[in-house]
């Protein structure tokens, strides 16, 4: 259970730091991927598991409106990379990954696309 409280604080500094960016931009539709990973998010789950549900509601607050596809995880990266959607929920930091990122911050690096 602690484990869940530390991801969920991580996670809430991830989204502030990038709801800071997108605030400035006029409301939009997020689009969100990631894999299933029950405690934390799946479809499984109600409202889609804590992550989600967090997620989700951070930008809702920013004004913006959110919505999450399940993908195996390697596609689900692919998709972000590819713009075709614009976060990979649940994803952190790795020097691999920074190196397909648009934008390599440790912080916000899982924000791609437009």
């Amino acid at each position: 259970m602690r484990q869940i409280f530390q991801l969920r604080s991580k996670i809430l500094g991830l989204i502030v730091f990038g709801l800071t960016i997108l605030h400035t931009v006029n409301a939009r539709d997020i689009k969100m991927v990631t894999t299933q990973w029950a405690p934390f998010y799946s479809k499984q789950l109600p409202k889609d598991g804590p992550v989600t549900e967090i997620v989700i509601e951070a930008f809702k607050r920013a004004g913006h409106n959110a919505s999450v596809e399940y993908l195996p995880w390697d596609r689900a990266l692919r998709k972000v990379r590819d713009t075709g959607a614009d976060i990979v929920l649940g994803a952190y930091y790795t020097e691999p990954r920074a190196k397909d990122s648009p934008i390599p911050h440790r912080s916000s690096w899982l924000m791609s696309g437009s």
